[in-house]
């Protein structure tokens, strides 16, 4: 008949500190997969507020083209054209339908700015 020796305390406490190791490097691990994908995540929002911010501007510059070319009132320099996810600013516009001029404006949207120049003439 054999007989069985439960195992010792010795060995228990070797494969709970073996145990707790693993779950340690499972951790660390798990974390530095998670740090890596919180820049690509941050990557890439700049990357749609950068083109949030872009088509804002173009949009400004697109109403003030339409306002010249209805000759009607052009808006006012450092005025703000609200967009549902960004903001147009004027930073110089033609002093009048008539003359010859350059538009420039901001767009932002978060972080991001982008900027579009128009030269105006007078035909």
């Amino acid at each position: 008949m054999k007989h069985t020796h439960p195992s010792s305390p010795r060995r228990r406490g070797a494969v709970i500190a073996v145990v707790v190791l693993l779950l340690g490097v499972v951790n660390v691990t798990t974390l530095a997969i998670l740090y890596g994908s919180v820049d690509d995540a941050s990557i890439s929002v700049l990357r749609v507020e950068t083109v949030r911010a872009f088509y804002a501007a173009e949009s400004g510059a697109i109403a003030v083209a339409k306002l010249r070319e209805n000759k009607a009132a052009l808006p006012a320099a450092n005025s703000q054209l609200a967009l549902p996810t960004a903001t147009a600013t004027y930073e110089q516009v033609p002093t009048s339908v008539q003359t010859t001029s350059t538009l420039i404006v901001r767009g932002n949207s978060g972080e991001a700015q982008r900027r579009i120049r128009l030269d105006f003439e007078v035909r």
